[in-house]
């Protein structure tokens, strides 16, 4: 909790700082440009799926815009709760819409999980990615039906996660391969979600968490600020403490 207040207590509410409250579509570029960074970490979740990323990117700030639009800061919740779900049905409204649109003949179909088949089969034996060449040649197809056929995996079939990565019998599977969750967009929920919490502290409470967390003040020097006593300042910011916590803990 305090390492949160020393990193984030600098600033109100983004929205509130922006006035959207009162003037929301006059800052619609404003609000845009500051959450920007939120549409990579969510694209980076749907990307190699035979999309570009430049693409994918696009419809994301499509999504943001959307959120953007329709955000109701009197609501009560943060932007980023409301946005993130926001992008995500964008993007998967995108691959849907896209699957509609290409028609694959049952016989393509076919062939391509028969490529499928034979690439998964390939790299447990040799721990390598077949070429094309090795492909067309086992499975007595042309290098033209190859290329359709990866094409078509690409869009909308992809390997098992528990697929080995090599032939040796204790190698890792693909899914091992993969990282975690992003701490970084953890972390702008919670800015968020800490500085929804702050306006409901007295101005005075505010004051106090700044000057200690952000300034890292000791408690003598922030009562000679506030021309208050240092016993008055210690009991200021534990009750506004506890009332951060009991505020986060309830969200």
């Amino acid at each position: 909790m305090l390492s949160w207040i020393e990193k984030n207590t600098e600033s109100s509410n983004v929205v509130e700082q922006m006035g959207f409250a009162e003037s929301y579509s006059e800052n619609r570029t404003e609000l845009f440009d500051h959450y920007r960074e939120l549409v990579p970490r969510i694209v980076r979740r749907f990307a190699g799926k035979g999309e570009s990323w430049d693409d994918l990117m696009q419809v994301g700030y499509i999504g943001l815009l959307k959120a953007v639009d329709k955000f109701d800061p009197e609501q009560g919740s943060s932007f980023v709760a409301y946005a993130t779900p926001t992008i995500q049905g964008e993007l998967k409204r995108h691959f849907r819409d896209k699957a509609w649109r290409l028609k694959i003949s049952r016989r393509n179909k076919e062939r391509a999980l028969q490529v499928k088949d034979y690439v998964e089969s390939y790299i447990r034996k040799e721990g390598r990615q077949p070429s094309n060449e090795d492909i067309a040649k086992d499975l007595d197809i042309s290098l033209e039906d190859v290329a359709d056929a990866l094409q078509i995996l690409d869009n909308f079939y992809t390997l098992s996660l528990d697929a080995p990565v090599s032939s040796d019998p204790e190698a890792d599977n693909l899914g091992s391969m993969f990282g975690g969750e992003d701490a970084g967009f953890e972390d702008i929920i919670n800015r968020e979600s800490l500085e929804s919490a702050l306006k409901y502290l007295t101005e005075r409470q505010q004051s106090i968490l700044k000057l200690r967390y952000y300034d890292t003040l000791p408690q003598r020097q922030v009562a000679g600020i506030l021309g208050i006593s240092q016993m008055h300042v210690s009991r200021l910011e534990r009750q506004a403490l506890d009332k951060l916590r009991k505020i986060l803990e309830a969200n």
